[in-house]
């Protein structure tokens, strides 16, 4: 009788616990029907659920993910972030115990972004209202009311209506400071889902807030954002800060502005200074200039999009064609010489050759005068010498036109190069082996960095050989003082364009543009705008500076801030008149030179020669007189007989 019972006893408990069972998976099949459609609709592949439901619920909802193929995990309310590049989403229940410390966390870890989809829901009753409405800003002010749900997240309220359908409500604040503001965005049922994806009023932060930092390397000299004009390092923040005017009129925003003098850069510690540190300790909300998009400041901040590239080359001017070669014979080609020198061969000889049959009368024409001749015509002089015969004549006359044309060639061609300038120096290493010229830097705070992080041997013995030896306050100069020295002496300058061609169109005449040349040494990475790490503005702002782009205006702002490249305009120098140098005529002096130092060789040879006829002459004399002696005072003379007595 005991067992009869004991056994019905236990069937009676197995049938409770099945209908316990049945109603918690009938009252939940509903709400997991709709969450895994919203999850399709979203295109998620991957799910965490953080919820007190029974585990024969979850067993079902497991079941139910796994048939649409979908990934489902579970967590005891512990935030779990994923470094993945796909999109992730989470089921939050916040009846459960320990939802407002999880959300809080969340929050801190910033995983309400644009990469997740939360999907909240609430099985609590509020009373005193039916609104849902006021029940979805209660729900929110209540557990999301201080988190940092920005505009790039994605949470969603799911607030039940009715048998089986629930509303779905969206909330979202402009800035940490703003109030969350709560919106109905869709409408689901096991059925059907509809969510209304329009990112119009997530783009409107209706006048909020802002606070952004922006860079201006020298604050004493700063008037204000109203100028037209900048020759400094500054011309970038003049560039950028309208597109932060437009910016802020795209997504109706206010902001206030502080200002900094570095864009910032590591301190070693994993921190950093200027700009990067104010995001990093999220004083500021946003950056107001572009900063250089580097892998060490990608740790601190997000950048949100390129728009401004930074070019720093450096600029000189190549040397005058005439300090680095012999012009002179640069107006002829090899080819041209070679023929130039057997036509004057070929005028020798023949002139030689009727000379031979000359008439025995008049003056004798050698050798040495006929190439005298031929020389006086090279160079337009006249002759002197008496010529007989009128085929002799005629070659001189076909000689001394010939020369004519050559000249007038030559001529021409020579004051061209006189002011032409050598393509000598083409890239670094040309510049590096160039050790007459000097080399500068435009204060820069990037500049000492990107030196000192470069792997290129090239760039690092420019850096040693034409920087590092000399004092710093003449190596590293503002671009007005660089420019002038690429002006006035043979010297390389590194600068941004922009500083530079201001200055150069503005101060330089066209003469002196000719020449110009550029060679870059580093590839710089482009300038963005800087916000928050994992910062809810990141994606808003990305759309609508990139909507900039497509308008135009970017481009328009860069034109304005970026004066044009100095041209030589051949037409305007022709009209001056360039003096030629001592540099241009050194070799001609050179040739004077040698030519001076030849004849004193020669001069020397000559008198050495008359010094050693004289000398052999007393010699022969001193011994005629030794022999005359030895025949004891009889000599007899050539010129008749005569004594001679001692």
């Amino acid at each position: 009788m005991l067992k009869i019972t004991i056994k019905y006893l236990i069937l009676f408990l197995v049938l409770i616990i099945q209908f316990t069972y049945q109603d918690d998976v009938d009252e939940h099949s509903d709400l997991i029907k709709v969450i895994s459609n919203f999850f399709i609709q979203r295109h998620i592949q991957t799910v965490t659920a953080a919820t007190c439901w029974p585990t024969d619920v979850n067993e079902e909802l497991l079941k139910t993910f796994s048939t649409i193929d979908k990934s489902l995990s579970f967590c005891l309310f512990t935030p779990q972030t994923y470094a993945t590049w796909y999109r992730h989403g989470y089921i939050v229940d916040l009846s459960c115990d320990g939802t407002l410390n999880f959300l809080h966390k969340v929050s801190n870890d910033r995983l309400f972004n644009l990469q997740n989809d939360w999907l909240l829901f609430n099985q609590k009753s509020i009373s005193n209202t039916s609104d849902t409405l006021t029940i979805a800003s209660i729900v929110f002010e209540t557990y999301l009311g201080k988190s940092y749900v920005l505009p790039d997240s994605g949470v969603f309220l799911f607030q039940k209506i009715g048998n089986n359908v629930w509303e779905i409500w969206s909330g979202f604040r402009a800035s940490k400071l703003d109030t969350v503001r709560v919106f109905k965005t869709g409408l689901a049922s096991k059925y059907n889902i509809e969510i209304n994806d329009s990112t119009e009023l997530r783009m409107n932060f209706r006048g909020a807030t802002l606070k952004a930092t922006t860079v201006i390397f020298n604050p004493s000299e700063f008037v204000g954002f109203n100028q037209t004009t900048t020759s400094g390092l500054d011309v970038y923040t003049y560039m950028h800060y309208p597109m932060i005017q437009i910016l802020g009129y795209q997504l109706n925003f206010n902001y206030t502005m502080r200002i900094t003098d570095d864009h910032g850069w590591s301190n070693g510690n994993g921190s950093f200074s200027g700009l990067i540190g104010n995001l990093q300790r999220e004083e500021s909300d946003f950056g107001a200039a572009g900063s250089l998009m580097r892998l060490d400041r990608m740790t601190a901040v997000d950048f949100t999009v390129g728009t401004v590239s930074l070019e720093s080359n450096i600029l000189f001017k190549q040397p005058m064609l005439s300090s680095i070669t012999n012009i002179h014979i640069k107006p002829f080609k090899y080819e041209v010489w070679q023929i130039t020198l057997l036509m004057l061969i070929g005028f020798v000889l023949i002139l030689l050759f009727l000379n031979k049959f000359k008439v025995n009368r008049g003056p004798s024409i050698t050798v040495l005068d006929i190439i005298g001749l031929v020389q006086g015509a090279i160079c337009q002089q006249g002759y002197t010498i008496v010529l007989i015969l009128n085929s002799i004549k005629i070659v001189v006359f076909v000689l001394f036109l010939t020369t004519f044309f050559l000249f007038n060639a030559y001529s021409a061609s020579i004051v061209s190069l006189f002011q032409s300038t050598s393509s000598s120096i083409n890239n670094v290493k040309d510049f590096l082996h160039e050790k007459s010229m000097t080399m500068s830097i435009q204060i820069a705070s990037y500049a000492k960095p990107y030196f000192n992080e470069t792997t290129n041997e090239i760039l690092r013995k420019l850096y040693d050989m034409k920087i590092k030896p000399y004092d710093e306050n003449n190596s590293f100069t503002d671009a007005q003082k660089g420019i002038e020295r690429i002006r006035t002496e043979f010297h390389g300058f590194m600068v941004e364009k922009t500083s530079a061609y201001q200055i150069i169109n503005k101060k330089w005449r066209e003469e002196e543009k000719c020449g110009l040349y550029e060679i870059q040494l580093f590839k710089l990475p482009v300038l963005a705008i800087p916000v928050v790490k994992k910062s809810g503005h990141k994606d808003v702002f990305k759309q609508k500076l990139i909507q900039q782009h497509e308008v135009g205006i970017r481009k328009r702002l860069i034109q304005r801030w970026t004066p044009h490249k100095p041209t030589c305009d051949s037409v305007k120098i022709n009209r001056k008149y360039v003096s030629v140098s001592i540099k241009d005529i050194l070799p001609t002096i050179m040739l004077f030179g040698y030519g001076l130092l030849i004849s004193l060789m020669v001069l020397m040879l000559e008198l050495a020669y008359h010094f050693l006829m004289n000398y052999m002459n007393n010699k022969f004399k001193k011994a005629d007189k030794a022999t005359k002696i030895k025949f004891k005072g009889k000599l007899l003379y050539p010129q008749g007989d005569q004594k001679y007595d001692k």
